[in-house]
């Protein structure tokens, strides 16, 4: 009995020490948050003119309807072995935004971004750059881009597995993407990319097994283009596929429309 009672005690600390290590944060945020377990107990956000830096190993879990909005300026230094994490607990995060006032110095260096229900990175009229990045299983599109006069920049990373297509850029933006891959990704069209009125870069990408999910004779499961200008160099588009029915789906592959590619 004694040792039972011992084995409890010692179970029960356990738990304290780990509820210890486990921060609430909500509200805004700057300065250097150290490498820890943070659960997001209420939106939280860079303001302008503001600086956050987040350590390695660094994990965000939200726990609710909640988004990280970056007017300011966001650091991640995350690293191979310790990436920063942010992810959910069921309950329906809703992803990062970097706005306007986003500062262009604002880096994610080997972040993880998962499982939000709605884009799990947003990125509206700014051009922050990210380095070996994984952006995935979120419900909304991996990655968005709208009206970004300067050029995003995303070197080394992965876009994978997302319900609303992997990368979606509109309204004139301008992207690098440099050996990337865009994998198993799904849309009613324009799976792996969806890209309109926009510049595109794209060196040493794959795309991979992304598939249109429903009947839309728009296609395009690797890529679909409008009224834009693709530049591919070195760039592999395998095993990627589009719905057919009696519309007539195109573009397993590639459907451009009103688009230059070369």
């Amino acid at each position: 009995m004694t040792r039972v009672l011992f084995v409890s005690f010692a179970s029960l600390l356990l738990s304290i020490s780990s509820l210890c290590a486990q921060e609430l944060i909500s509200g805004s945020l700057s300065g250097t948050l150290p490498s820890n377990q943070y659960h997001v107990t209420g939106d939280i956000w860079v303001d302008e003119q503001n600086s956050l830096s987040i350590e390695a190993g660094s994990q965000f879990t939200f726990q609710g309807a909640y988004s990280f909005v970056i007017d300011g300026t966001l650091i991640c230094n995350g690293t191979y072995d310790a990436p920063v994490t942010f992810t959910d607990s069921g309950q329906n995060w809703l992803g990062i935004v970097c706005t306007s006032t986003c500062d262009p110095a604002t880096t994610f260096r080997y972040a993880l971004i998962e499982n939000s229900s709605d884009i799990g990175l947003a990125i509206l009229g700014c051009a922050p750059v990210l380095y070996r990045c994984t952006i995935q299983y979120n419900l909304g599109a991996g990655l968005s881009m709208n009206s970004t006069s300067d050029t995003v920049e995303v070197f080394d990373s992965i876009v994978r597995g997302n319900s609303g297509r992997g990368v979606v850029v509109s309204g004139q933006s301008h992207l690098t993407m440099n050996n990337c891959t865009i994998v198993d990704n799904t849309s009613l069209f324009g799976a792996g990319f969806a890209i309109f009125d926009s510049d595109i870069n794209l060196i040493d990408v794959q795309l991979v097994s992304n598939a249109t999910s429903g009947f839309d004779q728009d296609g395009g499961g690797g890529m679909y283009v409008s009224g834009s200008t693709i530049f591919m160099n070195r760039c592999d588009v395998i095993n990627n596929s589009a719905c057919d029915d009696d519309d007539g789906a195109s573009g397993g592959a590639i459907h451009s429309v009103f688009s230059s590619l070369d």
